[in-house]
């Protein structure tokens, strides 16, 4: 495990990712009172979670989503549950659990291609709102992982494997530590540009084996 996988199991054990927790859960008459079938509450469900989500990328993060919406309300009314608890066994608060999704299925194909697929029926268009819904927020994850790797601090996490990444562990560490803070408190000019003459000093087989270099926004 390496340090920065580390540092994020830790941050994850100490449960500091409920820092970034809303207090309200988003409303639900929205839905609720629309009269339309359950899938379709569903999907304005996670709409209206999502839209409600915050970006948040920890330090070190390179596949990010931290959920900021801690709860979500019910699909139905206290008079539909009451209905709903006449007629039928609930099992614990109703919620569905226990489900095996095919994620590898949507991987593979991506959900772009998926809402290509789908129809005009009610139950697919459902579908194409939870999609449109996922690939919104993921947009503004983007954004915001784009504006953390503009001031990001670029990190050779596998320095203990060989003499070459330990050389570029060093320069890079004292780079980001060392220099650069140095260069900005006494406000010089910066230097600009990536990882400064790796594309042309390497050839690409030692980029891929021996130099993985990650971009991790600061804290």
């Amino acid at each position: 495990m390496t340090e920065r996988i580390s540092a994020l199991k830790q941050y994850q054990w100490d449960k500091r990712h409920h820092a970034f927790r809303l207090r309200a859960a988003p409303e639900a008459a929205g839905y609720q009172l629309l009269g339309v079938p359950d899938y379709e509450r569903t999907a304005l469900r996670l709409t209206s979670a999502l839209q409600a989500e915050t970006p948040v990328i920890l330090p070190g993060e390179m596949i990010a989503f931290t959920r900021t919406v801690p709860n979500l309300p019910m699909i139905y009314t206290d008079k539909e549950w009451e209905d709903i608890r006449k007629k039928h066994t609930i099992h614990e608060n109703g919620n569905v659990c226990n489900l095996s999704p095919d994620y590898s299925s949507v991987i593979r194909v991506g959900l772009l291609a998926l809402r290509d697929t789908l129809t005009d029926t009610a139950y697919h268009q459902a579908m194409a709102i939870s999609i449109d819904a996922v690939l919104d927020l993921a947009g503004r994850y983007r954004v915001a992982a784009e504006k953390a790797a503009a001031g990001a601090e670029l990190v050779i996490d596998n320095g203990q494997r060989n003499w070459l990444t330990a050389l570029f562990a060093g320069e890079y560490a004292g780079l980001f530590t060392v220099l650069l803070p140095a260069l900005a408190r006494w406000r010089l000019p910066m230097p600009l540009g990536g990882i400064i003459g790796l594309d042309t000093a390497f050839p690409t087989q030692l980029q891929v084996d021996y130099v993985r270099v990650f971009q991790v926004a600061n804290p």
